[in-house]
């Protein structure tokens, strides 16, 4: 139990939701501030804010997936980043870092021996942007998961 007779599950539940909401609030936001900011060539004064990269190429409903998608994978790797330090402090992460960077050390070197670069580009480029960003949700549904368990057992701090 957390404070407030508030237990783990509904803490992580709830933080889970508002991360969800904010996101889609947000995303929503930004996606019709991309659309008014072509509407207007601009801003009138040819100066781009939000109509940057990809946004804007594919329209509205990839822009609002996209927002939504990188808000959700911030705020999830954040928490469970922040999850992984309250409940392992120092070895933990320095577990976790390692971990991640001998995982894309790995990747790279296996890409780069078997020659596969051309077709690592040419599927991410098959994938679309709202294909990548569709991938992009794995991760962040890997980090949700991933913290919400090392959440679970974590020992309270006062």
């Amino acid at each position: 139990m957390l404070g407030f007779g508030v237990t783990r599950r509904d803490f992580y539940l709830g933080t889970a939701l508002l991360f969800v909401l904010i996101s889609a609030a947000n995303a929503l936001a930004f996606a019709l501030l991309t659309q008014l900011e072509q509407l207007t060539e601009e801003w009138f004064i040819d100066t781009y804010m939000f109509n940057a990269l990809w946004l804007g190429i594919d329209g509205f409903w990839v822009d609002l997936f996209s927002f939504f998608v990188m808000q959700l994978l911030v705020f999830f790797i954040g928490a469970s980043i922040a999850t992984i330090y309250m409940r392992w402090r120092m070895p933990g992460m320095l577990v976790f870092w390692s971990s991640l960077a001998l995982a894309i050390i790995g990747a790279v070197t296996i890409i780069t021996f078997t020659s596969s670069w051309p077709a690592v580009a040419i599927w991410f480029g098959a994938q679309g942007i709202g294909g990548i960003f569709a991938w992009l949700l794995l991760p962040a549904a890997v980090a949700g998961f991933g913290g919400f368990l090392a959440l679970r057992r974590a020992t309270p701090k006062n």
